[in-house]
């Protein structure tokens, strides 16, 4: 098995923890480490802009996540308030990017969140609307430009046996995106510089 390092990532809403939940029976026998971004020791922040309809960001320092990457063999899903540092900082080998067009996404996240989700941390079909534009007009844009090839498109509206067997397909070739790791940073001060380089403007 070519094993490798993915991130699986995707507006909320988007189907990545049951992606995850199906690839995690498919892939036990391979020995991959599947994870979610709620896994990890996160920072709830303010977010003064409200460029995702909410008050509140999911920071996730990346140190919390290298150790795992050095095993070559880990799935994480998620897409954290500070992506582009976890883009840019982590020796990823594939980026998949679950693209819902915002329509559907609205609709889907709306009955998930009515059917999983308490009413004062539910969010309006608006907001769902507003993180699909997002997510595809400057997040899918700016991890194609930081991966290139190693940056790949999965059609979140299809059913999700589809998207599972897409995505499965994707790291059974994981030996086609393999890559040298950029160098790893000693403090949290060195990489912002090296992200701030990177994204200047980070949205």
């Amino acid at each position: 098995v070519n094993k490798m390092r993915c991130w699986l990532i995707g507006p909320s809403g988007s189907g990545k923890s049951e992606i995850l939940r199906q690839l995690q029976t498919k892939l036990s026998y391979e020995k991959y480490t599947l994870v979610m971004d709620s896994d990890f020791p996160g920072l709830p922040i303010g977010n003064p802009d409200g460029t995702w309809g909410d008050d509140r960001h999911w920071y996730v320092d990346p140190r919390s996540l290298h150790p795992f990457l050095t095993k070559h063999n880990i799935i994480v899903g998620g897409i954290m308030s500070n992506w582009p540092e976890i883009a840019s900082v982590l020796p990823w080998d594939v980026v998949l990017m679950l693209d819902v067009t915002p329509a559907i996404l609205a609709e889907r996240g709306y009955y998930r969140d009515i059917e999983e989700r308490a009413a004062k941390d539910r969010k309006t079909e608006e907001q769902y609307l507003s993180e699909g534009e997002h997510f595809r007009n400057v997040i899918m844009r700016r991890i194609r430009e930081l991966y290139n090839k190693r940056a790949i498109r999965i059609n979140g509206d299809r059913p999700i046996g589809a998207v599972v067997s897409r995505t499965m397909g994707i790291i059974r070739q994981g030996s086609a995106y393999r890559h040298k790791p950029d160098p790893r940073w000693d403090s949290v001060a060195d990489y912002r510089a090296y992200v701030s380089k990177r994204f200047p403007n980070p949205s």
